[in-house]
């Protein structure tokens, strides 16, 4: 599809796309979409390199390398510009969100998936698995919403994350490429 024709089919701006090609174009798998909202707050995932480099893994001294996780992009004026950061629980992470994860312990993470749902939430699905023979693997949902209040900065609070299945591996199982629907709650 043309450049043209998406921007007109998302009623969003070249930014947003850009980011989502240049992914792309790279074979990183990406996840973006407009907010229910706001047409001007975006969302976006993907796989995300830059915790390879960065110090603090868990047996950093038995030359541990680092691995890939999911990252989240975040626009609040129609991806003009984008802030950066990753789904809380990568191996280095000592935040408090972090830490209380259910993806800590994880080695990596990867196939984000990004979808909204009613009143300003958002969901963000992924994978996380340890990169060995027969190692453990996740499906997990993070949440998030959109309050609609760039007066406070950032209108996008973190909700938390569930693991919604997951194997040990000793099946020989890898749970793979997670999708996702969001539908309205039912009573």
């Amino acid at each position: 599809m043309a450049t043209e024709a998406w921007i007109k089919k998302l009623g969003g701006h070249a930014g947003e796309l850009y980011v989502a090609a240049e992914l792309s174009k790279r074979g990183i798998p990406n996840s973006l979409l407009p907010e229910n909202f706001s047409d001007d707050d975006l969302l976006a995932g993907s796989k995300d390199y830059r915790t390879i480099d960065l110090p603090g893994l868990p047996n950093e001294d038995e030359d541990e390398t680092g691995d890939a996780w999911v990252g989240l992009y975040k626009s609040v004026d129609g991806g003009h510009r984008w802030k950066s950061g990753l789904i809380p629980g990568y191996p280095q992470d000592q935040s408090p969100e972090g830490l209380a994860s259910p993806l800590k312990g994880y080695q990596a993470a990867a196939d984000p998936v990004v979808r909204a749902g009613i009143s300003g939430l958002l969901f963000y699905s992924g994978l996380v698995f340890d990169r060995e023979e027969n190692g453990k693997s996740a499906i997990f949902v993070s949440r998030f919403i959109d309050e609609n209040n760039q007066e406070a900065g950032d209108p996008f609070t973190y909700l938390g994350t569930s693991l919604v299945a997951k194997t040990d591996g000793s099946d020989g199982r890898f749970l793979d490429k997670p999708w996702m629907a969001v539908d309205l709650p039912r009573p």
